[in-house]
């Protein structure tokens, strides 16, 4: 985490495709925390805490005119701010560890990279001590969405989900010498094996 505090709360931050499972580990972690008596909060964008996250939800399921990939990018980011300052920040700075379901690197993947320029306040603010892409094939993803769940978000196609995983790539290879970023093809493990690798690579990253 940094620049903002010298406590000892960590950023941790699930990323991936829409059915990577990445929701799945992010509450394993939680419950791994909890066994291990660590205080924390889970948390996700587009957030529930603000009027600008509830909005993003309700277009991603349906509601509302097709918005513009700009427009979205905008959105999220200034979500992402209240989300920052108003939950992240204040629990780290009180010693707690946070997980996160997303972060500006789905702004990244799923709108444009040109979208860093409206993140640019959050990432002067602080950085993730830890992020974890979930690598799934579009393919696979698509079929644990197709058994999830009824209603179907704008990203929610091959087409998109190919798409995104190649931006997902490129922006990590961007990111790779500043942000501390791991990524784990979970194409063939199950979700207790998945889990047992973040594990590892929280134990390797955040105790310290």
């Amino acid at each position: 985490m940094e620049p903002q505090t010298a406590s000892s709360g960590k950023f941790i931050v699930f990323e991936g495709l829409d059915g990577c499972g990445k929701t799945t580990q992010a509450g394993l972690l939680s419950g791994y925390f909890d066994r291990c008596g660590i205080d924390h909060i889970s948390t996700y964008e587009p957030s529930a805490h603000n009027p600008i996250g509830n909005l993003i939800r309700q277009y991603l399921h349906g509601g509302g005119n097709k918005m513009e990939n700009e427009t979205l990018g905008l959105l999220f980011a200034a979500d992402r701010i209240q989300h920052t300052l108003e939950i992240i920040i204040p629990a780290l700075l009180k010693g707690k560890y946070v997980i996160c379901d997303r972060y500006y690197y789905s702004n990244f993947a799923y709108q444009s990279y040109e979208c860093k320029i409206y993140n640019k306040y959050v990432m002067e603010k602080i950085r993730p001590d830890l992020v974890i892409f979930i690598d799934v094939s579009p393919e696979e993803c698509l079929n644990r969405i197709k058994t999830r769940k009824k209603s179907k978000s704008p990203y929610e196609s091959k087409n998109e989900l190919v798409r995104v995983r190649q931006n997902y790539l490129e922006i990590i290879n961007k990111l790779k010498n500043t942000e501390n970023i791991i990524t784990i093809n979970a194409d063939y493990l199950t979700e207790t094996q998945l889990h047992e690798k973040i594990i590892t690579y929280y134990k390797m990253n955040c105790l310290h």
